[in-house]
């Protein structure tokens, strides 16, 4: 298996509700988590359905979009918050690439001056290769099968 761009998420930490913003953005946007989560009073993590899915640029861009579109009282809610997060997901694979045997992936300077402006960070976050799964019904023929002897 190759190397694979996932997806990217936004993430959001608060010690406040993040309830405002994700109205704003409302079906344009799908919450993956809204709420507290360990030792994070609120954290809303979020996924847009706008932009390229294969592209992390413009996914970024597309989030950009609607978080500077936003009314002032969510704006004040985005200022507020403790963490701002462009979350670029990767499966790591066990293969190589076809480009210089990695996956290559880019951000440009006039996206990464907009992610500046709106005081956000871009992480990148490498997953191991998924297991391989196992065949749960095959296991339980065996085990019929072994009840019948």
């Amino acid at each position: 298996m190759l190397p694979e761009f996932l997806n990217v998420d936004l993430e959001l930490e608060s010690k406040e509700s993040l309830d405002l913003i994700a109205r704003e953005f409302g079906d344009k946007v799908h919450v993956l988590h809204n709420g507290p989560l360990q030792d994070i009073p609120y954290l809303l993590a979020i996924e847009v359905y706008a932009g390229d899915d294969h592209d992390p640029e413009s996914i970024i861009e597309a989030f950009c979009d609607l978080i500077e579109g936003l009314p002032a009282k969510a704006k004040a809610s985005w200022r507020k918050c403790t963490a701002r997060r462009f979350d670029i997901g990767i499966e790591s694979g066990t293969g190589v690439a076809k480009r210089f045997g990695a996956l290559c992936l880019s951000v440009s300077p006039k996206t990464l001056k907009r992610v500046a402006a709106l005081t956000a960070e871009v992480v990148i976050t490498i997953y191991p290769p998924m297991a391989p799964e196992t065949k749960p019904k095959a296991v339980a023929k065996t085990a019929k099968k072994k009840k019948k002897k």
